[in-house]
């Protein structure tokens, strides 16, 4: 798995946030040695972090695991910035036993998925594959349990004026699936999937995937 960049393919750059020394090693040990990764650093706050990736290569595949805990909390302004300076680029928070309560507001600020500590390669690995296509990483206990919350039929009115078809795209984005995957299993082209997700964003006035998971599962627009 390599990001395609200019003429060749490259690995992606991938850096740490974090306040514990042993979580950041961690990390670098789990990615030693892999052709797909390339460790760019580690870092315990968000400010040091985003300079330095500042002054890397801003045409490659940047991801971010940060390390949700009191000294390095998830800041939507620092999210902001580092969009802005880099071209591409996926955060990834690493959190055990989030509540709802924070992981629909992590959606809303459009993070790529989620880990739970200590992450492994294959754990990481699966999560950027997950989200490069276009899909949002979440443990299976938590999808669960976020999920689990909105079983019930909703009852409100459907004031975003979803088709059925594209409310079948919103359940498959829930579950996980990338916009390939949600072709595959519609039985409909790429291209197709991929508007009906842009009609999907501009319904539910949203610029990513992740965001209109969060406003699925709050608005109960999901019917499992």
């Amino acid at each position: 798995m390599k990001y395609k960049s200019g003429r060749a393919d490259s690995p992606l750059l991938t850096w740490v946030i974090s306040p514990s020394n042993e979580t950041s090693k961690q990390i670098e040990r789990s990615l030693r040695g892999s052709s797909a990764f390339q460790f760019g650093g580690a870092f315990p706050h968000w400010e040091t972090a985003v300079n330095s990736i500042k002054e890397s290569n801003p045409d490659t595949m940047h991801i971010v695991l940060v390390d949700e805990a009191r000294e390095v909390p998830l800041d939507l302004k620092w999210i902001t910035v580092l969009r802005e300076v880099v071209s591409a680029v996926l955060v990834l928070a690493m959190i055990n036993d989030p509540d709802d309560a924070w992981l629909l507001t992590a959606m809303e600020m459009g993070i790529a998925g989620y880990l739970t500590k200590p992450c492994s390669y294959s754990q990481i690995s699966s999560a950027v594959a997950t989200a490069i296509n276009g899909g949002i990483s979440i443990s299976s206990d938590i999808l669960k349990r976020i999920i689990g919350g909105a079983r019930q039929p909703a009852t409100r009115k459907n004031d975003f004026r979803l088709s059925r078809r594209e409310e079948e795209v919103v359940r498959l984005l829930v579950d996980g699936k990338s916009v390939q995957e949600i072709a595959e299993q519609l039985s409909i082209s790429y291209n197709t999937a991929d508007t009906h997700l842009k009609n999907i964003h501009r319904k539910l006035g949203v610029s990513n995937s992740r965001s209109v998971i969060s406003i699925a599962l709050r608005e109960e627009i999901v019917r499992l």
